[in-house]
C-alpha cells in the first residue's frame, strides 16, 4: 500500500511542478472529494502537504463533509492570487473539524458561505492551529480559536454576520490580519500578542481585549472607521499598549475597570473618534496611565474634551493620566507636553 502511495505522489509531484512542496494534491477545480481528503489526512504525517488545486470547490455535507482533521495530519494549503482556491458552504455546515491532539494547519484557502469554516470535533479536544493567508468571507461567523497557542497571521476576514475573528483561547498570536465589514472586529479575550492587524468599516468594534490578569502586547494596529469604539478593553492586567492608531470610530478606547492591573497606554495615536478619544467606563477606581501619546491636539483643553474620566463624571475616582502628551503624530521626533497649569486643575478634582 506504502508502495503504491509513493507512487501516486511522485506521478502528482511530478506533473504539478510549480508546487514541489505538496505531497498530494486534490481536486480538479470544480470537485473535492471528502472521501480522498479523509483518506490522505490519515495516512500523511504531519511533515507533509496536502495541495487543493485551484477552483471553486462546493462542499456537500451528503459527500462526506466536515471532514476530520486528526492528530498528526498533514497541512493543508491552496492556491493564492488569480487562481485561488474557494471553498464554498452551504450557509451553516463547518469545513473542517479537528479530532484530539491535532495540529490544524491551513494555508491560502478562501472559505466562503460557512457556519464557521473550522471547530473542534470534540468539545474538550486539546488542539492547536496554524490559520495563515488565508480568505474567510460570508460566513455567519469568521474564525474562532479554541485552541492554545495558535498563530493567526497574514489573514482576511470579511463581510462576516457575527465577528471576523474571535480568540477565547489563551497565548494565541494574532499579527497582520486585515479584519472589516464584520459585525464585529477582533474579539481577542485572551490573545497574548495583537499586532499589525487592521480592523475597519465593522458594525461594532474593531478589537475587543478582556485580559483579567495575563500580560499581553497589544501594539501596531491600524483601528479606524468602526461602527462601535476602536478599542475595548476590560481588565488590562499588565498589558501595554502601543503604537496603536485609533481614529475614525465611536469611541476610540472604551475603558472597564473590572479589576486587576491598569495597563499601560503609550506612543498611541487616538484622534478624530465621534463621541470621545478614551472613555472610562464604570465602576472602577484608580487612574490609567496614558501619558505620551498624540492626541489630535497639543492643547490640554482640547484632549480633556475629548477624554471622559473622573473629570466627567462626579462622585467617581475613575481618571485617565494624559500628561505628558505628544506634539506630532506617532511621537515621531517631538518633545513631551505637560501643562503645569492643567495639571493643578486636575489635581483639584481628584
Amino acid at each position: 500500500m506504502r508502495a503504491l502511495l509513493a507512487c501516486v505522489l511522485l506521478v502528482v509531484v511530478c506533473t504539478v511542478p510549480a508546487w514541489s512542496q505538496c505531497s498530494i494534491v486534490l481536486g480538479d477545480g470544480e470537485y473535492l472529494s471528502a472521501y480522498l481528503m479523509t483518506m490522505f489526512l490519515s495516512t500523511l504525517g504531519p511533515y507533509d502537504t496536502i495541495c487543493i488545486a485551484p477552483g471553486t470547490y462546493v462542499l456537500d455535507p451528503a459527500d462526506g463533509w466536515p471532514v476530520v482533521v486528526p492528530a498528526g495530519a498533514p497541512r493543508i494549503i491552496g492556491a493564492d492570487g488569480a487562481e485561488a482556491t474557494v471553498l464554498v458552504g452551504d450557509g451553516s455546515m463547518y469545513a473542517f473539524l479537528l479530532a484530539d491532539g491535532a495540529l490544524g494547519s491551513f494555508s491560502e484557502l478562501t472559505f466562503h458561505g460557512f457556519g464557521e469554516p473550522i471547530y473542534l470535533a470534540d468539545l474538550l479536544a486539546e488542539t492547536e492551529l496554524e490559520f495563515t493567508d488565508n480568505i474567510v468571507e460570508h460566513c455567519q461567523r469568521g474564525l474562532r480559536v479554541l485552541q492554545h497557542y495558535s498563530v493567526v497571521s497574514r489573514n482576511v476576514f470579511r463581510h462576516n454576520d457575527e465577528w471576523g475573528l474571535t480568540v477565547p483561547a489563551v497565548y494565541v498570536t494574532v499579527e497582520d490580519n486585515e479584519v472589516c465589514y464584520n459585525g464585529h472586529g477582533i474579539n481577542a479575550t485572551y490573545a497574548y500578542i495583537l499586532t499589525g492587524n487592521h480592523a475597519h468599516h465593522n458594525d461594532d468594534f474593531g478589537i475587543s481585549s478582556s485580559l483579567g490578569g495575563d500580560v499581553a502586547v497589544i501594539e501596531y494596529n491600524l483601528i479606524e472607521e468602526n461602527g462601535g469604539s476602536g478599542l475595548v478593553v476590560g481588565t488590562a492586567g499588565g498589558s501595554e499598549f502601543q503604537h496603536n492608531v485609533i481614529r475614525g470610530n465611536l469611541y476610540g478606547v472604551q475603558y472597564y475597570l473590572t479589576g486587576g492591573g491598569r495597563g499601560s497606554f503609550s506612543l498611541n495615536d487616538l484622534y478624530d473618534n465621534t463621541l470621545y478619544d478614551f472613555k472610562c467606563e464604570s465602576p472602577g477606581v484608580g487612574t490609567v496611565n496614558a501619558t505620551m501619546n498624540w492626541w489630535g491636539s497639543t492643547d490640554p483643553a482640547v484632549i480633556s474634551e475629548h477624554i471622559f474620566d473622573c473629570n466627567d463624571a462626579p462622585g467617581t475616582t475613575f481618571c485617565v493620566d494624559f500628561e505628558p502628551w505628544c506634539e506630532d503624530p506617532g511621537c515621531d521626533g517631538g518633545t513631551p507636553v505637560e501643562s503645569s497649569s492643567w495639571g493643578l486643575i486636575k489635581a483639584l478634582y481628584r
